[in-house]
């Protein structure tokens, strides 16, 4: 029991590495600092969802600039309007991406991000049900290793 209070005690920095391969985080504003150090700790780290329900981009952004080894990202639930585009050049080798309805607007320029970084990797991409089919029939065509396409409640197997 000592240990694990001791260990509980310890700052975040200064705890050894995690094996986290997959993690969930929820942004609360006080709990932002938090995050960053524990994904600091997780150099394996391939999947991350967001719940950043009041979070701005600039700590999304902080918060994600930890993942050098990214290759799974899902904003389904972001309510923030990101710079997806820059996020999705951020990272090579994308095998999943969900986009939120926020940042359906830029869906061209998140499309040609991931076109450049992701072409031959993207397996899952998670799309708002309101997309337009060319945006659809794109992602059929542009990327060869595609085996999903996720609109919400409605998942497309190629």
């Amino acid at each position: 029991m000592r240990v694990l209070k001791k260990r509980l005690e310890t700052l975040m920095d200064q705890l050894g590495p995690f094996a986290f391969r997959k993690l969930d985080l929820l942004y609360f504003p006080k709990c932002c600092m938090f995050n960053i150090p524990l994904l600091r700790n997780c150099p394996r780290l391939q999947d991350v969802g967001i719940t950043f329900l009041n979070m701005d981009k600039n700590e999304a952004r902080d918060i994600l600039a930890a993942c050098s080894t990214l290759r799974g990202l899902d904003l389904r639930a972001a309510r923030f309007e990101i710079s997806a585009p820059s996020i999705v050049e951020r990272f090579s080798q994308f095998q999943m991406l969900h986009i939120p309805s926020v940042c359906m607007s830029n869906l061209d320029q998140i499309m040609e991000s991931l076109t450049s970084s992701s072409l031959q990797m993207l397996e899952v991409l998670g799309l708002h049900p309101s997309v337009p089919t060319k945006h659809m029939i794109l992602a059929w065509t542009t990327f060869p290793n595609l085996k999903e396409i996720h609109f919400t409640r409605v998942r497309m197997y190629l």
